[in-house]
């Protein structure tokens, strides 16, 4: 195979590779931000009162979506068009403007919340030394390429881009170091509405739990009644209020448990109501 072929075919492949591994991180970041945003609404009360999350995930949202549509317009120009001059600009400012802030907020969101999905912030970072190497090759394949270019300020102007974007690479590795060395991943639980119990405790206990002094005790295992997925799933419901605009209406229902106590010796302790049934239904 003639060098120019392979030279050409082989960055080919480097700008596929570039452009799948964009999208999949991107596809990952997404993912732990969406289910960081759930779990975080259900497991804290004060969970968005102060920072906007979903602000938050909205502006990864629309930053990653110009990082791949800029990233695909930079391979089409590098590839396709052969104007390397432009796809270098193109996927070194992308890099600078678009990639490092995206990174940025990325890494802070994962390192603040403990949650189970360490394992896809920690697979997303490895992805992206991989990305880093792919881009470097991509960009040296841009630089390197002999392109008549009419006036010497362009060729400064080429020098100065190929060294703020290896810059730019050089703070992706920093960024995804430092999120694997300070993710925790100590924590094992899920937050989902079928793992949180729900159970009856007075006011008192109430206000022990949220003190974090309450202790369990032999009669803990029967003050639960049921799961937040049982009231989302529960079709016993009825209308709240709804709001309507331009684009349409949403509905806000009630939904109702209704659980079923057998009344023993040790429900007696939980439920003073057992005393005198055999049987309770909570609504």
């Amino acid at each position: 195979m003639e060098k120019p072929r392979f030279v050409f075919f082989s960055s080919l492949i480097i700008a596929i590779l570039y452009a799948i591994f964009t999208i999949t991180i991107f596809g990952l970041d997404i993912a732990v931000l969406a289910k960081t945003n759930y779990a975080g609404s259900i497991a804290m009360k004060s969970f968005g009162k102060y920072i906007s999350y979903n602000g938050i995930y909205t502006a990864v949202l629309v930053m990653g979506i110009f990082n791949i549509f800029l990233v695909i317009i930079s391979v089409f120009f590098g590839i396709i068009n052969k104007t390397f001059f432009y796809s270098l600009s193109i996927s070194g400012t992308t890099l600078l403007f678009l990639s490092i802030p995206k990174e940025a907020i990325t890494y802070k969101f994962m390192i603040c919340f403990n949650y189970s999905y360490y394992q896809i912030a920690q697979a997303r970072a490895c992805l992206t030394f991989i990305m880093v190497i792919l881009i470097g090759l991509f960009h040296l394949f841009l630089f390197l390429n002999d392109e008549n270019l009419k006036k010497n300020w362009f060729k400064f102007v080429k020098i100065f881009i190929f060294a703020i974007s290896i810059l730019s690479l050089i703070g992706l590795v920093i960024l995804n170091i430092f999120l694997l060395v300070n993710l925790n991943t100590s924590f094992t639980k899920e937050i989902n509405p079928k793992n949180i119990k729900m159970g009856f405790f007075n006011r008192t206990e109430i206000e022990l739990i949220e003190d974090e002094q309450f202790v369990q005790d032999s009669i803990y295992p029967y003050r639960f009644i049921g799961t937040l997925n049982d009231i989302l799933k529960s079709n016993d419901k009825k209308l709240a209020y709804s709001y309507c605009s331009k684009g349409g209406c949403t509905f806000y229902y009630w939904r109702f448990l209704y659980a079923e106590i057998n009344c023993d010796s040790s429900s007696i302790s939980v439920y003073p109501d057992c005393v005198n049934a055999q049987k309770l239904l909570l609504l």
